[in-house]
């Protein structure tokens, strides 16, 4: 029964994360426009809820960076090598910038089967994560030194 799909509205899903992210020791806040932060390692992450489609999920890591009109190109190319090279995790831009800072959003969307399915799967989710955000890094790193 445990792992039958079942159909859950948006506040279950988000006790059925908060649960998980308590049980397992992860820091974590539930945002009043719904999404679920929490923290793994040094780095904060945030799980998106979307109402109009509950059996979707995406799992989201926020890169704050900072580059001129001239190195947009550049960035929009390592976005576009990330989202090439890996096959879980895809990047993009933020739009627009939060407090005057700029982001690289990577995320992993996912089907929500069940609550097994998730927890098994959430580990290599932020390990898929944390490498492109080293393969951002890298290339953003490059571009300072040229």
């Amino acid at each position: 029964m445990e792992n039958e799909k079942m159909v859950f509205d948006k506040f279950q899903l988000q006790k059925i994360y908060t649960d998980f992210l308590s049980r397992t020791g992860y820091e974590h806040e539930l945002k009043d426009y719904g999404d679920i932060i929490f923290k793994y390692k040094e780095h904060w992450f945030y799980i998106e809820v979307y109402e109009e489609d509950l059996e979707f999920g995406r799992l989201c890591f926020m890169i704050e960076t900072q580059f001129n009109d001239t190195e947009k190109d550049f960035v929009y190319k390592v976005i576009s090598k990330i989202n090439g090279a890996l096959k879980l995790t895809k990047a993009c831009f933020r739009d627009r910038e939060i407090n005057g800072k700029q982001f690289v959003v990577l995320s992993i969307g996912y089907l929500f089967v069940n609550k097994n399915h998730f927890e098994e799967k959430f580990k290599r989710m932020i390990d898929e994560i944390l490498n492109a955000s080293q393969i951002f890094i890298e290339s953003m790193s490059d571009l300072k030194k040229s």
